[in-house]
């Protein structure tokens, strides 16, 4: 049995133990949202009405109707604006700025990730109101197998065929931590390194998180090992930031283990929702 089949079956008991420790939400998608929140039932589209003002400078009654919606992800939300002035729709995060729209027009946007939307008339701040996107909550399951034929740049040649290595990560439901159990076997030598980085399938990027050696404790020696961790959003250093979730959801963090025989990396992994 190559090395590369038995780290595979070892994701695999990995994905295994984590079912059983976190129960069926471990695979479950990620969906985001709260509990708490109320959740209309996942509709095409959903109607919010900008509505009349007696007050030619847009205040007054001017108001959009319901101020706040409670929608499922992969909902649109159309404004229509049913006043007899001209108003827009602005996102306070820049997700979508609407033109102007005089009476009887209408403006639309498909929300289909988590998070709670904010906006506001640009023409009269005062008119606000958000959107919550919120579906079932639970921690989202990822991948990533390392192999030498992933580095940017590529390994030295003398670097041994057999080089490999699997990880489980686990991302909670609140999107604030991240526990990742990483094996690997056949590397040319004791790591002298490993690191979570961002970059695209073929691109070198920067370091976002070290594994190892971190607070004084270095990385295993010998050429086979596993280890595990927490990345938290309140680490004092090296945070997990919604930045990079975000990235890490969109499959643009890997992880990259280095050796004396190649400084840059001699195994890297693309880290990748897991896929049963």
């Amino acid at each position: 049995m190559t090395k590369m089949r038995v780290l595979s079956l070892s994701v695999l008991a990995l994905v295994i133990v984590l079912t059983f420790a976190l129960g069926e939400r471990a695979l479950a998608p990620y969906h985001g949202g709260s509990p708490h929140q109320t959740q209309i039932p996942s509709a095409q589209e959903v109607i919010v009405r900008i509505e009349g003002s007696n007050d030619p400078y847009g205040y007054g009654t001017a108001s959009f109707n319901p101020a706040t919606v409670n929608i499922a992800p992969g909902t649109t939300v159309t404004w229509v604006n049913e006043d007899s002035i001209a108003h827009n729709v602005t996102s306070r995060d820049g997700l979508f700025d609407s033109p102007v729209l005089n009476r009887g027009q209408r403006f639309s946007y498909k929300f289909d990730r988590p998070g709670t939307y904010g906006y506001f008339c640009k023409i009269h701040p005062a008119m606000t109101g958000q959107v919550i996107v919120a579906g079932q909550a639970g921690p989202t399951l990822l991948t990533a197998v390392l192999t030498a034929g992933q580095e940017v740049p590529a390994p030295k040649a003398e670097t041994p065929l057999g080089a490999i290595g699997a990880a489980a990560i686990v991302l909670n439901a609140n999107r604030t931590e991240l526990s990742f159990f990483l094996g690997y076997s056949g590397l040319s030598g004791s790591p002298t390194a490993m690191h979570f980085h961002r970059g695209k399938p073929g691109e070198a990027g920067p370091i976002v998180r070290t594994i190892c050696p971190v607070l004084g404790v270095a990385c295993p020696t010998g050429t086979s090992a596993t280890l595990s961790g927490v990345w938290r959003r309140d680490d004092a250093r090296e945070a997990l930031t919604s930045d990079l979730v975000d990235a890490l959801l969109k499959g643009e963090l890997y992880i990259n283990i280095h050796t004396s025989l190649n400084p840059p990396g001699e195994i890297r992994g693309q880290v990748k929702p897991y896929q049963p």
